[in-house]
């Protein structure tokens, strides 16, 4: 387990280099006194392991560039090693331009080890596409809700596909969150395209993706929430609704309306966490 006495800590991602596990998660210094300050003071810290228990402490991984278009804060994100055999950080960043929190963009970070960081580029790798996604009324370069996002290989070989968290543009505030999706052949250009999900029931929504096999996903959508002390991490992060997709093999439970159609994924069906027990119940529709 990994606790700072110095740092809060909340969301993290994992990379696997074959020999160890490089832990990213998010801090931000307790001396700020107010936990709500944290996400404006938001950096990438950095541990490594070999059994996921013992943990050793390294620099911090990323944090804001000043002057730069992410000079003031980051946020989550998600690690993957492309063909190149180059390892690459997709992050949420926020500026100091005006709009705080409400100043969503995505960016990204090359690393030969894990361990030393080089951004890429001096503006955002990806924005929310105002045709389908919930922007700024004064600024459409900006979004309140474009964020976490999850990066993984196509499982036909169709390149790479990015999940974030993102709104819907239009419909009742409280229920616009959807998956956002953009498409890439190499990991560098990026295609922003319209969402994977009809708008949910929440209005503010956290995205993990939970690959089992090549073949099952598992997205975890809702209102984020700290961890209880000794609470494992699998209980606490699943928030309801979640969802399970899986490849098309069938036709029981397909809904058109939340299917992933751009990756052939429908939905099988809806599920809650039962903590106690941990696993996932079906919810009773």
């Amino acid at each position: 387990m990994l606790i700072s006495e110095t740092h809060w800590i909340w969301d993290s991602w994992v990379a696997d280099d074959g020999d160890a596990y490089h832990l990213f998660y998010l801090q931000a210094p307790r001396s700020l006194g107010d936990a709500g300050r944290r996400h404006l003071n938001a950096t990438v810290g950095h541990a490594v392991s070999t059994d996921l228990v013992s943990w050793e402490v390294l620099p911090e991984a990323l944090g804001p560039t000043p002057g730069s278009w992410d000079d003031l804060s980051i946020w989550t994100g998600s690690t993957v090693l492309g063909d190149d055999g180059v390892w690459r950080m997709f992050y949420t960043a926020t500026s100091t331009r005006g709009y705080g929190v409400r100043d969503q963009r995505v960016g990204l970070a090359e690393s030969d080890d894990l361990v030393t960081w080089r951004k890429i580029g001096t503006s955002p790798l990806l924005v929310a596409d105002p045709r389908w996604y919930q922007t700024l009324p004064e600024d459409v370069t900006a979004s309140e809700t474009w964020r976490d996002p999850q990066v993984f290989r196509d499982p036909d070989g169709d390149g790479w596909h990015m999940l974030v968290t993102a709104r819907a543009r239009e419909g009742d505030l409280r229920h616009r969150g959807v998956v956002g999706h953009a498409w890439s052949a190499d990991l560098d250009a990026w295609e922003v395209r319209p969402p994977l999900s009809a708008p949910a029931v929440v209005w503010r929504n956290s995205l993990r993706l939970v690959m089992g096999s090549l073949r099952r996903f598992l997205v975890i959508r809702g209102h984020y929430r700290r961890f209880r002390p000794g609470e494992q991490r699998k209980r606490g992060q699943t928030p309801r609704p979640t969802f399970r997709f899986e490849r098309h093999g069938g036709s029981e439970g397909s809904d058109p309306a939340l299917a992933w159609n751009a990756m052939r994924l429908r939905l099988i069906a809806p599920y809650e966490n039962d903590c106690d027990n941990d696993r996932l119940l079906p919810v009773p529709s």
